[in-house]
């Protein structure tokens, strides 16, 4: 198995009330999906693109090709036309 970092994470769909309450309809969420999905996605390709620049990321097993620069960007270019 090759070397395959990756983060999981969760987001709950719920909230405290002013009251301290916890509340959930289990429908609505307190924010659109398609928005922190984006706002996610920008915030990990900029910092994956940083580690990359100043040398912080390693590449093993079938992910060495992309030690390549110019292989490394078409892959990131293909993260942002991505959903």
């Amino acid at each position: 198995m090759d070397f395959h970092p990756h983060i999981h994470t969760i987001l709950l769909g719920g909230g405290l009330t002013p009251k301290n309450e916890w509340e959930d309809n289990g429908t609505e969420f307190f924010l659109p999906i398609w928005a922190v999905s984006k706002v996610f996605r920008g915030k990990y390709m900029d910092e994956l693109k940083n580690l990359r620049d100043t040398n912080q990321l390693e590449f093993h097993g079938t992910a060495e090709k992309y030690r390549n620069y110019y292989t490394f960007r078409e892959l990131i270019d293909s993260c942002y036309d991505t959903g």
